[in-house]
């Protein structure tokens, strides 16, 4: 990571208010957080979109109503994310650890992901193209019962480990 990217990470950790500014003022500078530790932050509505982020650490990480459209999320910690309403168009999941992440609402379009990639993740409502060999599953009545999986989250504890489009 370079002393421009440095500065760049010092700014969101200030959080999404002093990032999107900045973000504003360098919109055309090529952003490599490959490998940062933002766990357990919140970036609530951060604009990551095009930022390169490798192997980053985001676990339990607050990203809702963020825009992370073609960022490179490849081999990310996304445990526990919450992407509510997120915008990952164009992103790059691949080999992404989304496991209890809640993609509710979120909108996938056009990202390059396998199945595999999204397996555990919370999908209800999200807008994906769905991948070949993912299935589409329904339920006719909610689901209330809970493994101790999701205990901790009541929201998760809906969530199917299928890949819901």
């Amino acid at each position: 990571m370079g002393a421009a990217d440095h500065r760049a990470l010092v700014y969101l950790k200030f959080g999404s208010a002093a990032w999107n500014h900045w973000r504003q003022e360098n919109e055309r500078a090529p952003l490599n957080l490959d490998g940062v530790n933002l766990d357990g932050m919140i970036l609530t509505g951060v604009d990551l979109s095009r930022v390169s982020l490798r192997g980053a650490s985001m676990h339990a990480t607050n990203l809702m109503n963020a825009d992370l459209g073609h960022a490179d999320l490849s081999g990310a910690n996304l445990h526990e994310a919450d992407l509510i309403r997120t915008n990952l168009e164009g992103a790059i999941p691949s080999g992404a650890n989304l496991v209890e992440a809640d993609l509710f609402g979120a909108n996938l379009a056009n990202a390059r992901y396998a199945p595999s990639d999204l397996m555990g993740a919370c999908m209800r409502r999200s807008k994906a193209d769905r991948p070949p060999g993912a299935t589409r599953t329904r339920r006719s009545a909610p689901d209330t019962r809970r493994s101790s999986r999701f205990a901790r989250t009541p929201h998760r504890g809906r969530c199917s480990r299928a890949i819901v489009c």
